[in-house]
């Protein structure tokens, strides 16, 4: 299979569970679950003594490619069909644009055998059945492939129950059925029908077909599913593998899809919080007597750190709160540098690090005259167009919350944390999401917004704007990148070393969740896995290299930092596949070459080294580019994803321009190819803004931006042609929403070295002249 993209538009590994013997040595253990994140930029959580059950559930899907989620046994929680042949499917992952949604009723429609156009995908709320802890948690790329499975064994449930039942109404074996586009139908009854039209009846003719919708409007016979079903063979697949018209679109496109800052109920009220003057710092006191004098103010809330406003409008609302007097106390008053300095590796920083990957004694086989380099990534925020929004109502004890998030369970918690109300008394309605990479696993407006609905007894509608967005979030850490390698007279890496450090990205949980709960979390990770599993995606070195070592250091940063689109994937990435573009300046060998030299003879090298070869295919890698341009290349392989980016680019008034990116993806089976690539052109220029602009910087305790004025993002002039192609293949999807944003930092800052010579070593790139 071999399917081509435009900018306007996966021989595969089987991949299964380790098992490890409890004999084990606990160190080696822990590498090895570290790197279940390996390959995928997974999280595998195997145990460890986590007396965490819900949350554990929802790690331990974090990106592991060959998981499983855990799925209602009753498989008509899945779908309502109505005797008007519509068929109404529940979705348990959240849409924040990625397009899941679509592809899992793709899924579920096409074991079905459904008529496409009868399909409405609805979003489940954390009460319809599902597990909102796990199977509602949308991350690390896994949505597809956790319930790419299940959903099949769902729907093959429903469509055999379906059969059975028609078999009865139809007086046939079910053997002599053909389910088809939303119709159940005695095999050949066309044929035959065809024959009778030409003669007059004798007597009213025997029915030989049924729609769905006439099967559960039937009261005669018992619809009954059965607890397993047959799969149907690929070659039948009528939706997987198509382009289908996005089930949010329509909605989208008229304005009527609801986002979290579009959340409305009856008497609703509005509510603004006071923010602290720095990061972390505590609300000692406050005075709301003149807030209270505002106009449209019906409560002021002060308790326990927290002060805030209810009002009728959300202007009045923010007016009120900064008429709040508040006394703050702690916090930090840290600086830019003091936070780099935390970041920064020390002199002998191999020394003191954690190993959380080896192979053959790296250290043992690296001479103390082996090349190294050092490489670097600054804080970045989200950026996502709609910030934090939630809605709470309180109905006599019942908790309803209408909110943009990733972890349906986890708003539970926080908000059961807040106001000390049972898990089992709030439902949460997941709303679409204005982009979410990460940033939707923070439960901020929703938890102040039901300490508010609590207070007031209203329901209350919490929406942040952009400044606290920028100051007040938690953001993507940053990180420091030493490498030392070691290269044979044949171009072949013998011995290579890379330590990370890095600010936290799972490890911050605990803050996230702002409550003891949470802290006891955190410190129970760390003290189970040592390493951030997070920080460790896509460090997994995918080179054949015979002695190797990937070392963690941890980065302990006042400021708070957690998920971003990809996790540690575009940091590590862009470290090492930089680094691999010098070993092969160093070993004179072309970088395509050099990589291909290097890649191991398995499954996934030989999938790497098909995607590898197809991209200097097709980017015209050999050909000699337009003058004033040169090309570099760079690569991941993430969620079983292989990604290959070749970016062409110039230097035009002394700015670095990004002209073209080819992008070879081997994501296995793709379930909808455009909603694929608009995935890998949408994390390209998310890359790109990154690559070329994005870094946040603090000043005494605080983010120094607070718009897009003082934090600019890749515009569209700026953004290049981007061309998309999937190879590979075969009968399993991988992930999507986050591996194409590994490569392209690197790919950018090695066509750069490739033009001009300059070795730029951290992000954003600058040349030697704008540093100046």
């Amino acid at each position: 299979m071999k399917k081509e993209h435009s900018q306007q538009e996966h021989s595969q590994q089987e991949y299964s569970q380790q098992e490890y013997s409890q004999q084990e040595p606990k160190s080696s253990l822990r590498r090895k679950i570290l790197f279940g994140i390996g390959a995928t930029g997974a999280v595998a959580l195997v145990g460890g003594g986590i007396a965490f059950r819900n949350l554990r559930r929802s790690l331990a899907s974090f990106g592991a490619e060959d998981q499983k989620a855990r799925v209602p046994s009753n498989a008509m929680l899945w779908c309502e069909i109505g005797s008007n042949n519509e068929i109404t499917l529940f979705i348990p992952k959240t849409e924040m644009g990625q397009g899941i949604h679509t592809a899992l009723a793709q899924i579920f429609a096409d074991e079905l055998c459904a008529d496409w156009k009868t399909i409405t995908a609805k979003q489940a709320h954390s009460k319809h059945g599902f597990d909102p802890f796990s199977t509602m948690f949308s991350n690390g790329s896994v949505s597809v492939i956790t319930l790419y499975e299940p959903a099949r064994k769902a729907a093959a449930c429903v469509r055999e129950g379906l059969a059975a039942k028609a078999a009865q109404m139809l007086g046939v074996p079910r053997s002599e059925l053909l389910v088809e586009n939303g119709v159940i139908s005695v095999k050949g009854s066309e044929k035959q029908q065809g024959k009778q039209e030409g003669k007059s009846a004798t007597k009213p003719e025997t029915k030989q077909s049924l729609s769905f919708g006439e099967i559960v409007a039937d009261t005669k016979f018992k619809l009954e599913i059965p607890e397993k079903a047959d799969l149907k063979p690929s070659s039948e697949f009528s939706l997987i593998g198509k382009n289908v018209k996005r089930v949010d679109f329509q909605d989208k496109i008229a304005g009527k899809a609801i986002y979290g800052y579009d959340a409305r109920v009856p008497n609703m009220h509005y509510g603004a919080v006071a923010r602290p003057p720095r990061y972390g710092a505590v609300l000692k006191s406050a005075n709301g007597s003149e807030a209270e004098k505002m106009p449209g103010v019906v409560k002021v809330v002060i308790q326990d750190g927290f002060a805030g406003v209810v009002a009728t409008s959300r202007t009045k609302a923010r007016a009120a709160a900064k008429k709040l007097v508040t006394k703050w106390e702690g916090g930090t008053n840290v600086q830019q540098e003091e936070l780099m300095n935390i970041t920064r590796i020390p002199t002998k920083g191999f020394a003191d690090a954690q190993v959380v990957q080896e192979r053959g004694s790296a250290q043992k086989n690296l001479p103390e005259d082996s090349y190294s380099a050092e490489f670097s990534t600054p804080y970045a925020v989200h950026a996502h167009l709609e910030p934090q929004a939630g809605l709470v109502e309180i109905k006599d004890g019942k908790v309803y919350v209408h909110c943009s998030t990733q972890g349906p369970g986890l708003t539970q918690m926080a908000i059961s944390s807040a106001i000390d109300v049972s898990t089992d008394d709030i439902t949460v309605y997941p709303c679409f999401m204005g982009g979410g990479f990460g940033r939707r696993g923070g439960h901020d407006a929703a938890k102040e917004a039901a300490i508010l609905a609590k207070a007031s007894g209203k329901p209350v509608h919490v929406g942040w704007n952009r400044e606290e967005e920028m100051k007040y979030g938690y953001y993507r850490p940053p990180t420091h990148h030493r490498l030392q390698a070691s290269v044979d007279a044949d171009g072949r890496v013998q011995a290579l070393r890379h330590l990370i450090s890095s600010g936290d990205i799972l490890f911050s949980m605990g803050e996230l969740l702002y409550n003891e709960w949470g802290s006891r979390l955190g410190d129970a990770l760390v003290a189970t896995f040592g390493a951030d599993v997070g920080t460790l995606a896509g460090a997994s070195l995918v080179y054949n290299t015979p002695n190797m070592e990937i070392l963690y250091r941890r980065a302990d940063l006042p400021i708070t930092t957690g998920s971003w689109r990809g996790l540690g994937l575009l940091p590590n990435t862009f470290a090492r596949e930089s680094f691999m573009d010098e070993l092969a300046k160093k070993a004179k060998i072309d970088p395509i070459e050099f990589r291909l030299k290097n890649l191991p003879d398995d499954a996934t090298g030989k999938r790497v080294k098909a995607a590898l070869q197809r991209a200097a295919e097709k980017s015209g890698w050999k050909e000699i580019p337009d003058y004033g341009r040169a090309k570099g290349v760079a690569l991941c392989f993430s969620a079983g994803t292989v990604v290959v980016q070749v970016a062409e680019v110039s230097v035009e008034e002394g700015a670095i321009k990004v002209h073209k990116v080819h992008a070879v993806v081997d994501a296995g089976l793709v379930i909808n190819p455009n909603g694929a690539a608009a995935q890998t052109l949408g994390a390209i220029t998310m890359g790109l803004s990154s690559t070329l602009l994005e870094e946040l910087t603090f000043k005494d305790g605080l983010a120094e931006a607070s718009n897009f004025d003082s934090y600019p993002l890749l515009t569209l002039p700026q953004t290049p042609r981007i061309e998309v192609e999937f190879i590979g293949g075969g009968e399993k999807p991988f992930g999507m929403g986050e591996p194409p944003i590994g490569p392209i930092a690197a790919a950018v800052a090695n066509a750069v070295f490739a033009l001009n010579g300059q070795r730029l070593r951290s992000l954003p790139l600058r040349l030697e002249a704008e540093k100046s």
